[in-house]
């Protein structure tokens, strides 16, 4: 009497990685009360005994085969699986604004978005909005973690810096006489500053002169020394300036001055 044995077959289901570069995939055995116990599976030249499912998989080619509790073997199986696209969101480049300045973010990606979430929480909690208006007080980063509609996730982040006020400053000594070498007294520093007051007085507190919203840097704004075209002697004098920067920090200067010939 001749027995004919139907071959080994091997059935399984293979479950795709869902995310770039993530373990997520698995081989799963549909039929494996077909071999008996125990038997063994060789998966990429490893042994695993009584295994019906391999998790945690990367992306890559395997090969598998199983034997029986009889010592038959199936044929093998060569699979491959596949990295899914990266998903990638882009905030865009860092930034540098004025104190005070309304931001548009707006978050780009090579896939469509289910969702957001912005950090610093207090700047946005809206969920489905891929684009917000902020204000800039202080340096500040910004973190948004985004989410695909297969559930990958993607962080970017930018940090917006805000500009440093300009120095500013006035000199403690001027000497005009007329030599056209330090003839003025001016406030001096960061070139986008705007002089809005500039008094001076003598040492009884009488105002000897006054000026607005004139630019630094330039001497002919400042005080020449004299009070109601009389040179002043040489002496002591104090001076007052509130300076703008930037149109929004304000600086007030004040002090003394020696007035030399």
């Amino acid at each position: 009497m001749n027995t004919s044995y139907a071959p080994l077959q091997l059935n399984y289901q293979l479950d795709s990685i869902h995310c770039f570069n993530q373990n997520d995939g698995a081989f799963k055995i549909l039929n494996s009360t077909d071999f008996g116990s125990p038997f063994e599976i060789y998966f990429n030249n490893t042994i695993l005994a009584n295994q019906s499912q391999i998790n945690n998989l990367v992306p890559g080619t395997y090969e598998v085969f199983v034997k029986d509790n009889q010592g038959c073997l199936t044929d093998s199986v060569l699979f491959t699986l596949e990295n899914p696209t990266e998903l990638i969101t882009d905030l865009g480049n860092d930034l540098e604004v004025k104190q005070g300045t309304r931001v548009q973010l707006n978050l780009q990606s090579n896939r469509n978005l289910r969702s957001f979430f912005w950090q610093p929480s207090n700047i946005s909690n809206c969920v489905s909005c891929n684009q917000i208006d902020v204000i800039i007080d202080q340096d500040t980063w910004v973190y948004t973690l985004a989410i695909d509609d297969r559930n990958c996730s993607s962080l970017d982040s930018i940090f917006i810096r805000v500009k440093k006020s300009g120095n500013v400053f006035a000199p403690n000594v001027f000497s005009p006489n007329g030599d056209n070498i330090n003839d003025y007294f001016y406030i001096q520093g960061f070139d986008q500053a705007i002089v809005e007051i500039l008094f001076i007085y003598d040492r009884w507190g009488n105002k000897l002169f006054e000026t607005y919203n004139v630019p630094v840097n330039i001497p002919t704004a400042g005080w020449n020394g004299k009070h109601q075209n009389r040179n002043m002697n040489p002496g002591v004098y104090i001076y007052y300036a509130k300076i703008r920067i930037q149109d929004v920090d304000v600086v007030e200067l004040f002090g003394d001055v020696n007035l030399i010939k």
